[in-house]
C-alpha cells in the first residue's frame, strides 16, 4: 500500500470520496496528509509491529556514569528492550537482559555492550503489516472525522475500530514470536 491508498481508505470510512492527489487543494486532502505522519507515529508506539523492530549497539555518550548513558538512536519511537552483548548466552547471542531507562535522547543502563532492541519511525508505507495498514487507515478516520465530517459518532466508531484491530494485530504479533526457546539463560545455553 502507498500513503495515498492508506488515505483513501481513511476517507472512504468516513463517507467522503478519494483523493487523486495530496497536492489536490481539497480540504480533506490537506487535512488528511497533516494527520497522517502523527497518526503513523502513535500507532507505531501503540504496540510492537514486527516490521518496525530494529536492534542496534548502542552510541556511549558516557561510559564513565553508573549507570553508563548511551544515545537513543535517531529514529527510534519507542525502546522495548535493552540486552548485553557482553553477556551472550545461548545460541541467538543477544546477551542477557538489561535494566535500562529512558530520559530525553539518552538511555541509562548498567549493561557494558548495550544492544537496543525498538520500533523505529517506519515511514515507507511499503514496508508496513497488512493490519498496520489497516490500523492506520482506521486511526485516520477518526482524526478525520471531526475536522472533514464534522461528526463525533463517527469519530468514536472509527477510533473504536481502530482499537479492536491494534488489539488483534498484537495478538498476531505474539503469535510470531520464537516460542519454542525458554527465555530463561540457563534453559537457553543447553539449546545451543
Amino acid at each position: 500500500m502507498t500513503k495515498l491508498e492508506i488515505i483513501n481508505l481513511a476517507l472512504i470510512r468516513i463517507g467522503e470520496s478519494p483523493v487523486t492527489s495530496l497536492d489536490e487543494g481539497s480540504t480533506a486532502a490537506r487535512t488528511a496528509d497533516l494527520l497522517y505522519d502523527a497518526s503513523r507515529r502513535a500507532i507505531l508506539r501503540d504496540s510492537d509491529w514486527n516490521f518496525a523492530v530494529k536492534d542496534v549497539l548502542l552510541t556511549p555518550v558516557d561510559t564513565d556514569e553508573a549507570p553508563a548513558v548511551f544515545a537513543v538512536p535517531a529514529d527510534c519511537l519507542r525502546v522495548m528492550r535493552v540486552y548485553d552483548k557482553s553477556k551472550a548466552v545461548g545460541s541467538r547471542g543477544i546477551g542477557a537482559k538489561e535494566w535500562f531507562k529512558v530520559q530525553g535522547n539518552k538511555i541509562y543502563t548498567y549493561a557494558r555492550t548495550p544492544l537496543c532492541v525498538y520500533v523505529r519511525d517506519e515511514e515507507d508505507a511499503g514496508l508496513f503489516d497488512a493490519k498496520f495498514a489497516e490500523a492506520l487507515s482506521y486511526k485516520l478516520a477518526g482524526e478525520l472525522a471531526m475536522p472533514v465530517r464534522q461528526s463525533e459518532s463517527l469519530m468514536a466508531s472509527m477510533l473504536n475500530a481502530y482499537q479492536n484491530v491494534v488489539a488483534t494485530a498484537a495478538t498476531e504479533s505474539m503469535n510470531e514470536l520464537d516460542t519454542n526457546r525458554s527465555r530463561n539463560p540457563y534453559v537457553e545455553v543447553r539449546n545451543v
